[in-house]
């Protein structure tokens, strides 16, 4: 199974074509060259000519090696400099191939200044794949030291390409015939070259901090091979004899491409030949299968794929491209996932067994709490009926006892009515009767406004209103003329109401007790209390039989703990009562 599925071998074919053909045409230009006869040179480094078959033999080499760095490096992005520093390679090989069979000053001129794109671009590329290889490319100050590095390198190459005009890095003079031999290292070439000399000490510095200590040590190989390369280049610099007749660009190149290929192969640069060891020692039972179910690579901890995991594989109803996972029961504790991959499936063999025992243990500490569960709910539905059975006994206690003295009362009155169908006892009978009524109504009333106190607690004007209203039809009904006023700025709490009530019925028991009595009633609100002003008028207010339930009246209102005022005259009473609202916080 291909390890690299995207790489397109057409454009490969392409690439290589093109460098064959460019090396062709140098081949014969240089052929060319020979059946003319070798002219004197006319431009600097006279360069041996005996080597021009290692730089043909270079180039289509470089551009195997180049799809071989394509096909082996792991990371996209050190894979595409690396084949830059390939193609670099070839170029400068042709480069100098050409550089010789060229006649004219500015052509040569311009042909050696071409040695200087390559040999700048290569240690700077190096650089950067040393960067990502690090993992620093991220980081924001290793980015700006980044373009810092891709910008002097570039300002370098234009400052050579540039020469002619500045002379800033090669010193000679056009009308000196033999300029090529003549001419001298400026300050900006020395500046060059130690701009070279950073770059690999840049590039050195990364790795050794990167690598892993295991690696470090095999960093003194590359180590020797960049140190001769700079060696020689200084040694050329100086223009020792021994250099003098030398190819400097074929050496260079030879040294780069050692180099680089040691940090791929030892793994300082992300490769694939180092992924199947890596694979292989994973601490997973881990296996990479063709499309077809043979397995291509596998863990050292995988095991035997069970035949009912490989049926299943085989019998599933998922595509290539989708990750799944399933169990089966020739392996009862193990999870089987799948993942796509270019080509094929992986398949990791997860042992479940811990995980299964811990889902049994919770699925029966799960049972336990839903029964648990269970018995609370009931036990909480139980409670909730106590709770609601007591408050309701907890209510009609209450209720009973504030009705417990009129419904003794209306007991007593039953009792007692007279039987004889005489004048005197009829009407007695129905005055007994129209006080039964009265009391009825106040006890269904009363017991209203206790079932408010603990449903709906607060009474607005327009409910306070209709509770008067009420009370005003039933003494309407027994004969007593009557209407009701209600003047509130804020809702009233329901007990406040129901000593209202009481007052007001108190007061009622005294009109029903009048001859031709018209009662008025006003309920007003300030911010302290709540007035209730009763005025009632009567032929026989001042009778002793109105005396009397005068006196009752004082002893009703005395328990009911409010503040009143009784004034009575020969035709009228009235009754002036304040109840206190109660404070913030307060009940």
């Amino acid at each position: 199974m291909l390890r690299m599925a995207n790489i397109s071998k057409r454009k490969v074919l392409v690439i290589a074509g093109v460098v064959a053909c460019v090396f062709a045409c140098a081949i014969v230009a240089l052929l060319e060259f020979d059946s003319l006869g070798r002219p004197t040179p006319s431009g600097p480094s006279k360069g041996p000519s005996a080597t021009a078959g290692y730089m043909i033999a270079l180039g289509p080499l470089s551009a195997a090696w180049g799809f071989s760095m394509y096909i082996r490096c792991s990371d996209a992005k050190i894979r595409r400099w690396l084949v830059g520093v390939a193609a670099l390679v070839a170029f400068w090989m042709l480069v100098v191939l050409l550089k010789y069979p060229i006649r004219g000053d500015l052509a040569t001129a311009l042909l050696w200044y071409c040695y200087y794109i390559p040999m700048t671009a290569i240690p700077t590329l190096c650089v950067l794949c040393a960067m990502r290889a690090a993992s620093l490319d991220e980081v924001a100050w290793v980015r700006c030291v980044r373009r810092v590095i891709v910008a002097i390198s570039a300002f370098a190459v234009f400052a050579v390409l540039t020469n002619n005009v500045h002379h800033f890095i090669f010193a000679f003079d056009f009308a000196d015939p033999d300029w090529g031999g003549n001419y001298r290292y400026a300050f900006g070439y020395y500046v060059l070259v130690a701009w070279y000399i950073v770059l690999f000490v840049i590039f050195f510095a990364t790795l050794f901090l990167s690598a892993r200590r295991s690696l470090r040590s095999m960093l003194f190989a590359i180590g020797v091979i960049v140190g001769v390369g700079v060696v020689y280049g200084v040694m050329f610099t100086l223009r020792h004899v021994a250099t003098l007749t030398s190819n400097v660009a074929l050496t260079y190149c030879i040294l780069a491409m050692v180099a680089i290929e040691l940090t791929l192969d030892l793994g300082f640069f992300p490769s694939y030949a180092w992924y199947t060891l890596a694979f292989s020692k994973l601490p997973f039972d881990l296996k990479v299968l063709e499309a077809n179910g043979d397995t291509v690579f596998q863990t050292e901890m995988a095991q035997p794929m069970p035949q009912a995991a490989a049926d299943t594989l085989k019998t599933a109803d998922k595509g290539l491209g989708e990750s799944w996972a399933f169990r089966t029961t020739g392996a009862p504790h193990t999870l089987f996932k799948v993942y796509p991959v270019s080509g094929g499936r992986a398949v990791l063999a997860e042992d479940v067994a811990a995980i299964d025992e811990r889902r049994e243990a919770l699925a029966a500490t799960q049972e336990r709490l839903r029964r648990s569960n269970a018995v609370l709910e009931r036990e909480a539905e139980v409670q909730h009926e106590m709770w609601r059975l007591r408050s309701e006994r907890e209510l009609f206690v209450e209720i009973e006892k504030s009705l417990e003295s009129k419904t003794r009362r209306i007991q007593m009155l039953l009792d007692s009515l007279p039987d004889s169908n005489a004048p005197d006892s009829i009407a007695r009978r129905r005055e007994m009767l129209v006080e039964v009524k009265l009391l009825v109504a106040y006890c269904k009333r009363k017991g209203a406004l206790v079932l408010a106190e603990k449903s709906d607690p607060e009474f607005n004007r327009e409910r306070l209103q209709l509770v008067f209203n009420e009370t005003a039809a039933d003494l309407r009904s027994i004969g007593v003329e009557c209407a009701a006023l209600v003047q509130t700025n804020t809702p009233l709490p329901a007990s406040v109401v129901s000593v209202l009530y009481d007052c007001l019925y108190d007061f009622a028991t005294v009109a029903n007790a009048a001859s031709d009595a018209v009662l008025m009633l006003f309920v007003q609100q300030d911010e302290r209390r709540v007035q209730l002003r009763a005025m009632l008028d009567s032929s026989d207010a001042e009778s002793e039989r109105m005396a009397a339930t005068f006196d009752e009246l004082r002893a009703s209102l005395e328990k009911h703990r409010v503040e009143y005022s009784i004034e009575t005259d020969s035709s009228s009473a009235s009754l002036v009562a304040y109840v206190p609202l109660p404070t913030k916080g307060g009940k």
